[in-house]
């Protein structure tokens, strides 16, 4: 689903490491009035951990 969703968008991305940077930093504005302030470390933190998940999951089926 999370890469599906940026197949869909009007310009698809298809770089994972791009998708993950993007996600990480869009939860900021995802919070809706949580006012949850995040550290440009700890969003690199959160894409880092994602791509990481990501590579390893998609190692496990087997590749692209």
């Amino acid at each position: 689903m999370f890469i599906s969703n940026f197949y869909a968008e009007s310009n698809p991305i298809t770089d994972i490491r791009e998708m993950c940077r993007i996600n990480a930093y869009e939860i900021p504005g995802n919070s809706e009035g949580d006012n949850i302030l995040f550290t440009d470390r700890q969003l690199e933190l959160i894409k880092d951990l994602t791509i990481e998940y990501l590579e390893n999951y998609i190692n496990e089926k087997g590749g692209v």
